[in-house]
């Protein structure tokens, strides 16, 4: 590259210019004067920004930068208040809470006081209870024997057909002279007669209660209940039974299933009592009542068996093949 003594030269990437250094110096001084002037012109614009003419907007600016810090400031005071009551809140909750455990102990102390209470009453009730039932089984025993008694006159015939009731005593003597051997009864030995509910469908003919004068007359009737060789075919489904209670009857009811199921040998009545044997060697004894029945039995027989104590009017009643004198 040629050199110039006093010159300097410049070179472009595409083309090569030679500046002398006035030429340089020139261009340098320029561009300081273009400077020089533009940092005037920036200073001139900060004085004018500091002037009457644009101080209402420095102003406003100001109201609203005070305008925050009073914002910022009131949410610090709101949040220092919300912070202490945040604080007494914490403190009643947990005041709260310890009377609310207070209160569960009283509670739970009066409703232990209250079910101890409970407890004693009951057990005085049902001492009474028990008392009052046993009271109540001895009474309704002993009713039930006075009923029993009121009935030892009566026998009650099962399967005798109907005729008009003017003719019952005579229907009565009849049976008891032509199938029961009683060759020297009469009409004046019986004191009522009369059949017991409604009358039946298909002609069958309703139970006949009879009520004789004596206990003796009575006794000699029961007696001859057995059928005799001369007895008439229609006379077979014909039955005598004792007159029992609503209470003995469902007790007797009960033993005849029990005989049937093979629980008992022999059941029937005597004098108005419920009559058993366990087995046929066993003892004949009287039964009075289910738990009575139980006793005997024994409970592994009469677990399964349950009692329907239910009284049957119709001809189903009658008297057991083992009945004994």
């Amino acid at each position: 590259m040629p050199r110039t003594r006093g010159k300097r030269t410049i070179a472009c990437q595409t083309d090569t210019v030679y500046l002398s250094e006035d030429q340089v110096e020139n261009i340098v001084s320029k561009r300081l004067g273009d400077i020089k002037r533009e940092l005037e012109a920036l200073q001139h614009e900060m004085t004018n920004l500091k002037s009457d003419n644009v101080s209402p907007f420095l102003i406003k600016d100001s109201e609203v930068f005070m305008k925050l810090q009073s914002e910022i400031s009131d949410l610090k005071s709101t949040d220092e208040k919300l912070t202490k009551d945040s604080d007494a809140l914490n403190d009643l909750q947990q005041a709260a809470e310890f009377h609310l455990e207070q209160l569960q102990e009283e509670m739970t102390t009066k409703f232990e006081n209250i079910e101890q209470h409970i407890e004693k009453t009951s057990n005085r009730e049902r001492k009474v209870c028990e008392a009052l039932q046993s009271e109540l089984k001895t009474q309704s025993s002993n009713i039930d024997v006075i009923q029993q008694q009121l009935k030892s006159r009566n026998v009650v015939v099962v399967g005798l057909h109907e005729e008009d009731d003017d003719s019952i005593k005579e229907q009565i003597v009849t049976l008891a002279k032509d199938v029961m051997g009683m060759l020297d009864i009469k009409i004046t030995d019986i004191e009522e007669a009369y059949r017991l509910g409604r009358k039946k469908e298909k002609n069958q003919p309703r139970n006949l209660l009879i009520k004789f004068k004596t206990k003796k007359r009575r006794d000699d009737f029961y007696k001859r209940r057995k059928r005799t060789p001369n007895s008439s075919d229609v006379s077979k489904n014909i039955y005598v039974n004792e007159d029992l209670t609503l209470h003995r009857a469902r007790l007797y009811h009960d033993t005849r299933k029990l005989v049937k199921r093979g629980k008992l040998a022999f059941t029937w009545t005597q004098q108005g009592n419920v009559m058993i044997r366990v087995t046929e060697d066993s003892n004949p004894t009287a039964v009075y009542s289910t738990e009575d029945l139980q006793t005997k039995l024994g409970s592994s027989d009469y677990d399964n068996f349950e009692s329907t104590m239910e009284y049957e009017t119709s001809s189903e009643v009658r008297d057991s093949s083992s009945d004994e004198d």
